[in-house]
């Protein structure tokens, strides 16, 4: 959700963005790893699980990718962070497999090589704001990689979050089983989350990755459970001074379901081989 880029420091060129709600208002999902500190329980971050797929034509060309998700995403509209699109280019234009994933780290990159695409489409990119500057430490890593196994990088931020129909946030929506869902919670001037109701009735407000600045909203709008992926301390305060119960169910958890939706979609639509995709991992709701 969100910037990615306001959570990351600027020393590691990462994004990041939290504001925080107190432990007391934050529930963690049974069965994570946590790591306590005073008042707050934290979801250690853990690779998720990854699905390989072969099939597909082996003469998909690039352009008719980029088109594709270009257009289905509508990057174009997004105020962003994050520069969407393709950020890294490859030699030809022929596609055998794409490889989809929620960061492009160099790690990625060679499971990707390995498992035979040329194409990789992730939701946080390495190019943000004003663009890399300098070609060193983490961004070095990444388009080493990249040249080195020619594949080419396309990133998608806001607009995967956004998205009607395979974004972060309706995905988790149809996981939750959330019904009479409405948009809410707007970032950059764009609507990303939503609220939607449970069978039992209770109102859920939905914002993946560090969606935690939202809690308060999500109490004004009648919430009675406010999902997001991380929120920083102050966020957490903020979440537990208004009585807003917060899930916080890992940043990269929760963007790995719109990941994987678009793959599914792409697949669908142009016939193409999904090389490597996350497998969502199921998230639990307190009762």
């Amino acid at each position: 959700m969100r910037s990615y880029r306001s959570s990351w420091r600027r020393s590691s060129g990462r994004p990041s963005r939290s504001r925080a709600t107190s432990g007391a208002a934050s529930w963690t999902p049974p069965g994570r790893s946590t790591t306590s500190t005073p008042r707050t329980t934290r979801i250690r971050a853990r690779p998720c699980s990854w699905r390989l797929d072969g099939s597909g034509p082996a003469d998909m060309k690039l352009a008719r990718v980029l088109s594709w998700l270009d257009r289905t995403l509508d990057c174009a509209a997004f105020d962003d962070v994050s520069n969407n699109g393709l950020q890294i280019d490859r030699e030809g234009d022929e596609i055998a497999a794409v490889a989809f994933g929620v960061d492009a780290s160099a790690a990625f990159l060679e499971q990707a090589a390995k498992a035979g695409a040329q194409l990789c489409v992730v939701h946080h990119g390495i190019s943000w704001g004003g663009g890399i500057r300098r070609l060193t430490g983490s961004a070095y890593a990444v388009v080493r990689t990249a040249l080195k196994h020619n594949l080419a990088l396309y990133a998608v931020h806001l607009p995967l979050d956004a998205n009607p129909k395979v974004g972060n946030n309706r995905e988790l929506a149809r996981a939750f089983g959330l019904s009479d869902c409405e948009p809410a919670f707007s970032y950059h001037g764009h609507v990303i989350g939503l609220v939607g109701r449970l069978e039992d009735g209770r109102r859920v407000g939905v914002c993946s990755g560090g969606g935690g600045e939202f809690a308060e909203e999500a109490k004004a709008r009648g919430c009675d459970l406010y999902v997001t992926g991380e929120a920083n301390w102050g966020e957490r305060i903020a979440a537990e001074n208004v009585g807003m119960k917060m899930v916080l169910a890992g940043h990269y958890e929760t963007e790995t379901y719109g990941v994987a939706a678009l793959a599914r979609a792409l697949k669908r639509a142009l016939r193409v081989s999904v090389a490597l995709a996350p497998v969502p991992p199921k998230i639990d709701l307190p009762a």
